[in-house]
């Protein structure tokens, strides 16, 4: 089975699981209900479409996807409006991956930064030093036991189909990641 789509649908599964979690934690009414099934709905038949090119707002994208994420306090400092023609279903999945890294690195806090054509994504979780030339050097490289570096991956061939530049640092211990866009 293609690695790529399994990521897709693991990512799918716990964006599920985070909805489902806020449900039943949150003393939701029937609309806000409404509105999360239909947000899982539609970003799961998005699977289908996964090759269609469409407009993305990178800045609304970071908001919707980061609104359902709980355990990290994101922060968004958006200094211009960033589109790109591309595969939002891909992006959606690259946003999330990173994110759930950062879950996975006992990060607290994630910052998503845009200036120009440049996002930047820094948090403060625990960083694996060695990985940084790998990351850089496009090997595929996991912190993660239960890793097979495929978010990576994911995140390397968004950039290539999108004639984005990709950078890794560390800047203060932490790990950020600097993707410019053509």
């Amino acid at each position: 089975m293609d690695p790529q789509l399994i990521h897709n649908i693991r990512n799918r599964l716990f964006m599920v699981t985070l909805l489902l979690g806020r449900i039943k934690n949150e003393k939701s009414t029937v609309e806000k209900i409404h509105h999360i099934i239909n947000s899982i709905s539609k970003d799961c038949l998005q699977l289908n479409n996964r090759h269609i090119d469409t407009l993305i707002n990178i800045n609304a994208d970071i908001r919707h996807i980061t609104s359902h994420f709980e355990g990290l306090e994101c922060e968004a400092v958006f200094h211009n409006e960033l589109e790109l023609i591309g595969n939002r279903s891909f992006f959606y999945d690259v946003i999330i991956n990173i994110l759930k890294n950062s879950q996975e690195a006992k990060a607290t806090r994630v910052k998503f930064e845009i200036d120009c054509r440049t996002l930047v994504i820094t948090d403060n979780g625990e960083c694996v030093l060695l990985a940084l030339d790998k990351l850089n050097n496009g090997d595929t490289f996991t912190t993660k036991d239960t890793g097979n570096g495929l978010g990576t991956q994911a995140i390397r061939q968004f950039c290539e189909e999108n004639n984005c530049k990709l950078t890794y640092s560390m800047p203060n211990n932490s790990m950020s990641i600097e993707i410019i866009f053509p």
